[in-house]
């Protein structure tokens, strides 16, 4: 479609990424193709609308990189572990336990995270167990938390679940305990690894039951 300046609505369009640099390189082009012969005055003006489709192109390229690295630093950002800029908590030493004011929760490296109120329920021994039951997770070691009767270990590794499940580190877990500890690690686990669905327990001598 032509406008009413004579020219098309597109070449008006494409100029309109051209800065003032880039028409004094073409300019510069142009006249010493001129002096080298190479163009003549008559494909002059054929000459400066190439030049300046190019130096559009070129312009649109540049930009489109900009936005795509622009894109690429977002992401980059979002998936940063919150663990690397924050500060440790009170009490804690290095690979401990950060605090996130912005979610209000305890962060441990790779997205490991507590909300408040579980964490600041925590025994400071209890902290340490749960920072030492989850380096042995990162590290795909076997452990034994061999604590005194009354010291918290069944919290302790609750916590660590809920800790996981938060960072999407796992989506389920197999807990193997004594029948009659059944409900007591039922209740605990409601009251330290909260929100977990689909909890399954069986304790059925018969076979079919337990296959189901």
């Amino acid at each position: 479609m032509e406008d009413d300046a004579g020219g098309s609505s597109q070449d008006r369009y494409e100029s309109d990424f051209i800065n003032d640099d880039g028409r004094e390189e073409i300019e510069a082009t142009k006249a010493r193709r001129l002096k080298k012969g190479q163009i003549d005055s008559s494909d002059e003006e054929e000459f400066m609308v190439k030049s300046e489709r190019n130096s559009t192109k070129k312009t649109q390229s540049g930009a489109h990189a900009k936005q795509v690295i622009h894109d690429e630093v977002e992401e980059s950002e979002e998936n940063q572990d919150p663990y690397d800029r924050l500060v440790l908590s009170q009490g804690q030493e290095a690979g401990g336990f950060k605090h996130n004011p912005e979610e209000n929760e305890y962060c441990l490296p790779d997205f490991f995270s507590l909300p408040a109120k579980i964490y600041e329920r925590l025994f400071e021994h209890q902290k340490k167990g749960v920072i030492w039951l989850y380096n042995l997770y990162r590290n795909r070691r076997g452990g034994v938390l061999g604590d005194d009767m009354g010291l918290g270990k069944t919290v302790q590794v609750a916590t660590l679940c809920k800790g996981l499940f938060n960072s999407e580190q796992i989506s389920k877990v197999l807990v193997v305990v004594p029948a009659t500890m059944k409900m007591y690690w039922q209740g605990e686990l409601q009251k330290w690894c909260p929100g977990v669905e689909n909890v399954m327990q069986f304790d059925d001598k018969k076979k079919s039951n337990r296959e189901q």
